[in-house]
């Protein structure tokens, strides 16, 4: 808390207003907060605040000058803000159809600037929805760093079998990496097939999750990478991911490494078996030895256990006992134990074999005394129980991984008595969700905690009883608080200290539930923002181009009902090309978010022709994957501009004449004036020198002015039409200059409207620098389309320049700015003495009737 008592807040304001932006500063202090704050109202500024610090959220004016909102929006989502950074727009007048659309681009709420009460609850609300969003990324990385953690080795199989992922220690346990095992799947597995495994596998798969006795597998040694691999001795548990409607979406498969385990275990028969066969019931080493520990006898099972090749072997090398103790300490232990009572049992030693390595064996020994009771020496036996002791450690070790899985799993567990319904034991996870602590659960009942009846209870529980595993569904936890905790329960019959118990595994949807009911709430205001807009919406079939839905504004602007429009094709509505509506489409598909198509004409139910704007996305609808279009009348719109357009016209004709007609000729006059009187007089001067060829200049450039006021007519023809135009009009400029235009098949004639104006502007301005600076003698225009772009190329063969140090001038840098409002770019190439050629790409379809973006 800052020294006022307001919580501190960092906040980027995107606003070009300050008067504004002091009006949000001060609505913020008011709703508690002390704004760290930084006002920018461009791309650049925006991208250098978000570089110099970090944010808490953004507030964000709609239409500005040099920036919007959505440009805004877009910044956030290419620098991976886009989830994590709040947005709200805040805005003075804007329709609902607008806001509308920022907030499908991604704004999480709107606030109207005359409406500024309810910016700090807003604020506060997105707050916390930015936090639940971190958190839940923070969990799926928890999740990822259990999985790839894990002792176990893991793999998940898509529903067809074949293999997604695998965790480290699989790739350990198997030396490979899962891109080497391309094509695998494992319900095609030859060797789970014949070993009997694939009903447990196919149980899995079926949905049901299933436990697989120890296997030997063989690696594949046609599989690149595992030709080296040894076999191994596997234990395997599957379990099914299933869906909320049941369908199975992975299986998990964990192995148990158990190679060496099965390892001692076999090489203990083998042992057993050969020490049955050498003495008839003897299984262990025998041994005798003299009071100080000299061996005397050994059989050979003891000499095998220790690595002889034969009893006399072991007598021979080891001669006293006190030689095979691994820790000597034992060895006085055993004589003191064997002193006190006579003999002992169990005594557990390491021994030293003959390869340096050690054994772990159980001994059984007594002290041999004559009748007058003098010691004589030592007898016993030894067991060899390094297995034993092997699994005792597997089985510690798989007892710490199973606790810690279950105190560190994100599953809320808990342990209840089945008889008297007592909760036994409960993980972390379940008393964080309810808000207990281990001590209050252990004397609670199952009553107290689930919020359902008790008739309700008992049945479920009986249920479980006979069937030993059930999928209750979902319930409802009452927390400690007395709120409600959503559950998806799964309950199995276990034993536990000698009687029934209930394991109960619940996962919290209280989220997804409320989350359900916020997406209803949406559905319903997006159906009543649809249907009250004024804006025409309809959605149509990108596969089959039907329309399967319509709002009121649409057929009201169409003339057609409900019923009529749907199951129409797109085709009767458009009127276009099947071409155009065709590559629209596409277009819309490529860029599922937002996609404005530009104006189009369409169709209405009386024949007559409607002008509109169009602009569309892909939204799911029905369980398919529609395309959402809107469009606005903008007929008296056009009409306006074709008017405007034929004053401007009329008007650049009048000052081209008057210019002509009147100043030009007033100043051709003079210059011929002073040119005769030099001729005549014979005399001249440095002054009277640069006069005139400064009048010279003023009538050339007031000439070539001329005829760009005439020229700029041709922009609102065919592009074709307008770049032919301009060619002529340069062969009348410059007669003693050879100019050619060269059209590649394939180029469209049709092109016209603003975006293709401002490709027509680039080849005027082009050609004009031509005139002005080359000095060239021959110019040529080439007009193409190359992978859907339009490519226009003005060549010359004059001086040349080196484009690195010329800087740019006005001209060159005014046909960048244009080609960057197409979404397209201008190269430049030109080299001192070898002419220079200017290349424009634009994409075609920004040409098919999109407006181009305005110039800043």
């Amino acid at each position: 808390m800052s020294g006022s008592g307001r919580r501190p807040l960092r906040v980027l304001l995107v606003e070009d207003s300050e008067d504004d932006a002091l009006l949000l500063l001060r609505e913020l202090r008011r709703a508690g907060y002390e704004p760290e704050h930084e006002v920018v109202y461009t791309a650049g500024a925006m991208e250098r605040a978000l570089e110099r610090g970090r944010w808490d959220i953004v507030l964000s004016d709609h239409s500005m000058p040099a920036f919007s909102s959505f440009a805004a929006l877009e910044l956030l989502r290419r620098r991976g803000l886009f989830e994590e950074l709040p947005f709200i727009l805040v805005s003075g007048k804007i329709g609902e159809e607008a806001a509308a659309a920022v907030m499908k681009a991604g704004a999480h709420d709107y606030v109207m600037k005359d409406n500024l009460a309810r910016l700090g609850v807003a604020i506060e609300r997105e707050l916390q929805e930015a936090e639940v969003r971190r958190e839940r990324r923070r969990a799926e990385r928890r999740y990822r760093l259990m999985f790839e953690q894990s002792p176990l080795s893991i793999q998940i199989f898509s529903p067809d079998g074949r293999m997604v992922s695998a965790n480290r220690a699989w790739r350990r346990l198997w030396g490979v990496e899962p891109e080497q095992l391309a094509g695998y799947n494992v319900l095609e597995d030859p060797q789970l097939l014949e070993s009997g495994v694939m009903p447990y596998i196919r149980q899995g798969f079926a949905g049901r999750a299933a436990v697989v006795p120890p296997v030997r597998y063989e690696p594949d040694r046609t599989v690149p990478g595992l030709s080296s691999v040894p076999y191994r001795w596997v234990r395997a548990f599957i379990y099914p991911v299933v869906g909320e409607e049941g369908e199975v979406q992975e299986v998990v498969l964990i192995h148990e490494d158990i190679t060496e385990t099965r390892r001692a275990w076999d090489a203990l028969q083998e042992a057993e078996r050969k020490y049955r066969s050498i003495f008839e019931n003897a299984v262990e080493g025998i041994f005798q030895s003299t009071p100080e520990g000299r061996l005397l006898t050994a059989n050979p099972a003891m000499a095998r256990m220790l690595g002889y090749g034969s009893p006399e072997e072991l007598l021979a090398s080891v001669g006293s006992i006190a030689r095979l103790y691994a820790d000597p300490e034992r060895r006085d232990e055993f004589r003191r134990q064997v002193e006190a009572r006579g003999s002992v049992s169990g005594f557990e030693l390491r021994l030293r074999r003959r390869d340096g390595g050690t054994i772990w064996a159980s001994l059984a020994g007594r002290a041999v005394r004559d009748p007058e009771g003098r010691l004589l020496g030592y007898e016993g036996t030894l067991e060899d129980i390094t297995g034993r002791k092997r699994a005792e450690e597997a089985l510690r070790q798989s007892e710490e991984l199973y606790r810690s899985v279950v105190e560190q799993a994100q599953e809320n567990i808990l342990l209840v008595d089945l008889e008297t319904r007592r909760i036994l034991q409960s993980n972390p996870a379940f008393r964080r969700t309810l808000g207990y602590a281990e001590e209050e659960l252990r004397g609670m009942t199952l009553y107290d905690i689930v919020a359902h009846d008790r008739q309700s209870i008992d049945r479920n529980i009986e249920r479980i009883r006979r069937l030993r595993r059930h999928s209750p569904g979902e319930r409802r936890y009452r927390r400690r608080d007395g709120s409600l905790a959503h559950m998806e329960v799964s309950v199995s019959v276990i034993s536990y200290d000698g009687r029934d118990a209930m394991c109960v595994v619940a996962h919290d949807v209280t989220e997804r539930k409320r989350a359900e009911e916020e997406l209803r709430e949406s559905e319903e205001r997006y159906r009543a923002v649809v249907e009250q807009t004024a804006e025409g919406l309809f959605l149509h079939d990108p596969e089959t181009r039907r329309i399967v839905a319509t709002n009121r504004a649409f057929r009201r602007m169409f003339g057609y009902t409900e019923e009529e429009l749907r199951g129409m094709s797109i085709y009767e509505l458009v009127e276009d090309s099947p071409e155009n509506v065709e590559r629209n489409i596409r277009r819309t598909l490529e860029n599922p978010e937002y996609c404005y198509v530009g104006e189009r004409r369409y169709r209405r139910k009386d024949g007559s022709i409607l002008e509109v704007e169009g602009s569309g996305g892909v939204i799911y609808y029905a369980g398919r994957r529609v395309i959402c279009s809107m469009v606005r009348d903008i007929t008296e719109r056009k009409r306006s501009e074709r008017a405007m357009r034929e004053i401007r016209e009329a008007e650049r004709r009048r000052i081209s004449r008057e210019l002509h007609d009147g100043v030009l000729q007033d100043l051709t006059y003079a210059l011929q004036s002073m040119q005769i009187e030099r001729r005549i007089s014979g005399r001249t001067s440095e002054e009277r020198e640069r006069q005139i060829d400064a009048l010279r200049r003023a009538v050339e450039g007031l000439r070539e002015a001329i005829y760009e006021l005439r020229s700029e007519g041709v922009a609102d023809r065919p592009l074709l039409r307008s770049v032919e135009s301009l060619v002529e009009l340069h062969r009348q400029r410059s007669p003693h200059r050879e100019a050619r235009l060269v059209v590649a098949g394939g180029f469209p004639a049709g092109l016209s409207g603003p975006a293709a104006a401002e490709v027509a502007r680039v080849v005027q301005e082009a050609l004009a620098n031509v005139r002005r600076h080359s000095g060239a003698g021959r110019v040529e225009v080439r007009l193409s389309v190359e992978d859907e772009e339009v490519v226009v190329e003005i060549e010359d063969d004059g001086r040349g320049f080196d484009p690195a140090s010329s800087g740019g001038g006005v001209g060159l840098v005014g046909m960048r700015e244009r080609a960057q409002a197409l979404g397209g770019r201008l190269e430049v190439e030109s080299r001192p003495g070898e002419g220079a050629c200017v290349r424009l790409r634009a994409p075609l379809p920004a040409l098919s009737g999109s407006p181009a973006a305005p110039r800043r």
